[in-house]
């Protein structure tokens, strides 16, 4: 509600561009975490019942490392690529080069945002786990007290753009609220993911670059903006040569979720 108000007192079809890049980038992550929850929380609560500490870390670890795995990427391929990713899914009709290049910058400026979501989701699993359901409550009050407070500061002088950046520091603060409150009444610990991080992110940056680079060429080339079905063969070819370059990545990284991924694509 918050997020709308502001978001209506912008310019005519700021509002909608907004609305556009947050849900090409929500979708897919709520999608495929959804499918992952109904698995995650009945586990978790068995082992948080149980007491075994170790393997709850072990779970909610392994579920962070593959969402991050398989979400990460995407979300920042659909921000690399945002523009050719815009055009195909909304550029038809009155939806102009403008309004694509608005959606594009705004898809750029939330992808942080939708990290931060990927890493909430798991934990707020953990939290209903261990019966503490007014949690997530207390932390979306949070959330919307920090947007009440940084809102008023940014939507006149930088617009959407604003009010984009304004949530991912929001979700920012809410998720490291989480991580921390998650420490003290459970223990939770996550040794590895900074190692895992920072490998993932390293495969996902040199293989975005590879790609951009032959999107680039594919430009030079004029092979692009040929039509609809063109364009939608083109792009996903490139994305499926960059999931399989990042999944080869991550396996000669010695990263096992990506190994898991990879024998399952060979298979």
């Amino acid at each position: 509600l918050v997020n709308n108000y502001f978001a209506a007192l912008l310019e005519p079809g700021h509002f909608s561009c907004l609305g556009y890049s947050y849900r090409l980038l929500v979708v897919p992550v709520q999608v495929f975490y959804g499918a992952m929850a109904v698995a995650l929380l009945p586990a978790l609560a068995d082992r948080v019942a149980a007491g075994d500490h170790q393997e709850i870390e072990r779970m909610i670890g392994r579920a962070f490392r593959m969402l991050l795995l398989l979400m990460g990427p995407m979300v920042l391929g659909m921000a690399a690529f945002g523009e050719p990713v815009v055009r195909l899914a909304f550029g038809r009709g009155s939806f102009g080069q403008n309004w694509v290049e608005l959606t594009a910058l705004l898809l750029l400026c939330q992808a942080p945002m939708m990290l931060s979501e990927i890493l909430r989701q798991p934990l707020a699993t953990l939290y209903f786990a261990y019966g503490k359901a007014r949690m997530p409550v207390f932390f979306g009050l949070i959330r919307t007290a920090l947007l009440l407070a940084i809102f008023p500061f940014v939507w006149r002088d930088y617009g959407a753009v604003g009010i984009a950046l304004g949530m991912v520091v929001a979700d920012a603060i809410v998720v490291v609220v989480m991580l921390v409150l998650a420490r003290r009444l459970f223990g939770l610990r996550l040794p590895g993911m900074a190692v895992f991080s920072a490998k993932l992110a390293g495969v996902t940056t040199v293989v975005l670059a590879l790609g951009l680079g032959l999107w680039s060429e594919l430009e030079s080339a004029g092979l692009t903006r040929s039509g609809f079905f063109m364009d939608a063969l083109l792009l996903g070819s490139v994305a499926a040569l960059s999931a399989l370059g990042i999944l080869a990545g991550t396996r000669l990284l010695g990263i096992k979720e990506g190994a898991e991924l990879l024998r399952l694509v060979q298979g």
